[in-house]
């Protein structure tokens, strides 16, 4: 059973001519949706971190070089909100080049800011899920980019 901060270790090493290491760590207050996460996404990952609290995702950043990031929006009275989250995360670890936001409670008028790349109902469909987080930008063309551009206009 996977709770608190638990690790998921899959390998030492990406495997050879593969691309740099890549470590996911997902955030849910939930162990069941901790449980089907790490079933759904174990084989794209090199490493899979989880936490239950914004304190444990918290000490889980500090000590690994963390790429992606699934976090609920709720994690529970007393916690920020996985939209606050992100936003800091994505300011003090560089590392971090993705980041997903689950929910069940997102209210329909909720501002979704920039530092998060994706948001996902708990009931999408994993494989939409699992698509997103393995997409490799470096596969387009030189100067494509998957994520909105801002408008050029004033």
């Amino acid at each position: 059973m996977l709770t608190g901060a638990a690790t998921v270790a899959r390998s030492e090493a990406p495997p050879y001519g593969h691309k740099a290491r890549r470590t996911l760590l997902v955030v849910d207050d939930d162990p069941q949706i901790q449980r089907l996460l790490v079933r759904c996404l174990a084989r794209d990952f090199d490493e899979i971190l989880v936490a239950g609290t914004p304190a444990e995702a918290e000490r889980l950043l500090v000590s690994h070089a963390v790429t992606h990031v699934v976090t609920d929006y709720d994690l529970g009275a007393g916690h920020p909100r996985g939209t606050a989250l992100v936003e800091g995360w994505r300011c003090r670890y560089r590392s971090i080049e993705l980041a997903v936001l689950l929910t069940g409670s997102l209210p329909s008028r909720a501002k979704i800011p920039p530092a998060v790349d994706r948001c996902f109902t708990k009931g999408a469909d994993l494989e939409v899920l699992r698509s997103a987080l393995t997409f490799d930008e470096s596969d387009l063309p030189d100067g494509e980019s998957y994520r909105a551009r801002p408008s050029s206009k004033s």
